[in-house]
């Protein structure tokens, strides 16, 4: 009897190992595939249907030395500044009576860190070279693998492009993924440097996406710049006018104002009516 139990047992754990392992498989595809969007914006969540996916970095760049946030597209509504040169993820675009704009979420302060999602001109940012920058550039001298498969019992050096400088990260080798990996490893695009080495662009590694191996040389985390990011060409960096650096810091200032304002209109109102009845 006791020996029936543990047979049971043992087959219990075998197939709910089996079953954690079916499910452990595709999380990596779900992490790639997933699409975040702006956490807390009340113009995004009335108008997705009408907004762009964009995923990308930006600088921020306006004319003026300096940018500003805002709660929708749209003159006015303020929230936020950044000077030029910041780094801002723009998630998606919108277009604003012919005006194209982009959402970002950030996080200000250090103690008590708020959450800014807010609305940028596209015209007022600047791209941060990317993979897409480098696909746009070279992909006319893309052409199609027909070398031998990697060798897959070395570790694997995944760069941002070719030539860029930039490590992304470093596949450790693990014999337990080499199956998984040797479907996942082959590409047909392809680029060859001016030092002949070929580089495969690899779409999909480990929930990372465009990635790039050196095919000629896999292991080597020492290959030279060749085709580093460009410095970008920005307006030079300025502070927004003293009370205008947060849209909330101005209302903020301007509702007393506006209170004082709004009681001597009513005064003076009351004024002139009671004067005009007193004479009738």
């Amino acid at each position: 009897m006791k020996d029936r139990i543990r047979v049971k047992r043992k087959i219990t754990a075998v197939v709910i190992s089996v079953l954690l392992l079916s499910l452990t498989l595709p999380v990596f595809q779900v992490q790639a595939d997933l699409l975040l969007e702006p956490w807390n914006n009340n113009f995004y969540d009335r108008n997705k249907n009408r907004c762009v996916q964009m995923m990308r970095m930006f600088y921020t760049n306006g004319e003026d030395g300096y940018v500003y946030v805002s709660s929708e597209p749209g003159p006015g509504n303020r929230i936020h500044s950044y000077t030029n040169g910041v780094k801002v993820y723009i998630q998606y675009t919108y277009d604003h009576n012919g005006e194209i704009w982009g959402v970002m979420e950030t996080r200000t302060g250090s103690q008590d860190p708020e959450l800014i999602s807010g609305w940028i001109p596209m015209e007022q940012l600047r791209i941060v070279y990317d993979q897409t920058s480098f696909t746009e550039d070279f992909k006319h001298e893309f052409y199609t693998y027909t070398g031998d498969p990697l060798p897959l019992e070395n570790d694997l050096v995944i760069w941002e492009w070719p030539g860029s400088g930039n490590v992304k990260w470093v596949r450790q080798f693990d014999p337990r993924q080499a199956e998984i990996e040797e479907s996942w490893l082959k590409s047909n695009t392809t680029y060859r440097d001016s030092e002949g080495r070929e580089w495969v662009q690899i779409a999909y590694f480990y929930a990372h996406r465009d990635n790039w191996i050196c095919f000629s040389d896999p292991s080597n985390e020492e290959i030279p710049a060749f085709n580093p990011a460009p410095d970008p060409m920005l307006w030079p960096a300025a502070h927004p006018p003293e009370g205008l650096q947060n849209g909330q810091e101005l209302r903020e200032r301007l509702l007393p104002a506006l209170a004082v304002i709004l009681v001597v209109s009513v005064s003076v109102t009351t004024v002139i009516l009671i004067r005009v009845f007193w004479k009738k």
